[in-house]
């Protein structure tokens, strides 16, 4: 009996970065991501087989470069994900065929977060509109801000916000929540 190895599967092995910044953002905009082919024995598929990658989606110019490589001596293919001006969630899907036969696998999710904060999508708000003045009793009102970046995305990394007053007192700075921080603090 003749042991007859072909293409057996694709396996997600990393990326870099998780979580990707928007374009411009400075951080994390590019990614390499890596999968491995294997064959139908569960070893190394040999060299220079073509893998191509898609994404489930790609809102404001995300990109993945090149749209296809080949296998290396170790089975690995690589390729590098460039961030766009959208603030999403993507997978990549990994896929290689021969005749009769294909394969693919998905990356688990790749978040890319807003860019640098913009003083335009700054909004600032409190909890009361108008405040006795010259009361004698001071009195504390809560206050709320949001950031946005220059393409719209709320801002998503934890963030120091400065502020000053005109009249009264306020505090002098505040750390923004990141996205888990905000949603395990306010889930509705």
């Amino acid at each position: 009996y003749v042991n007859f190895v072909t293409l057996g599967s694709i396996m997600y092995q990393f990326i870099t970065n998780d979580v990707m910044g928007a374009k411009g953002s400075g951080y994390n905009e590019t990614a390499i991501i890596g999968f491995k082919v294997f064959d139908n024995i569960g070893q190394r598929f040999p060299k220079n087989q073509r893998v191509d990658f898609t994404l489930s989606n790609s809102p404001g110019g995300i990109a993945i470069i090149p749209p296809y490589a080949y296998t290396d001596d170790s089975g690995m293919v690589y390729a590098t994900i460039k961030a766009g001006t959208v603030a999403t969630t993507f997978t990549v899907t990994a896929s290689s065929s021969l005749p009769g036969i294909s394969v693919q696998s998905v990356s688990p999710a790749i978040a890319i977060i807003g860019a640098k904060p913009s003083a335009r999508y700054v909004n600032f708000s409190c909890e009361k509109k108008i405040v006795a003045a010259m009361g004698g009793t001071p009195i504390e009102v809560p206050c709320k801000v949001s950031l946005g970046d220059r393409y719209t995305n709320k801002v998503e990394k934890a963030t120091t916000v400065h502020f000053r007053t005109e009249a009264g007192l306020m505090t002098s700075q505040a750390l923004t929540y990141d996205r888990a921080t905000a949603q395990a603090l306010y889930p509705n």
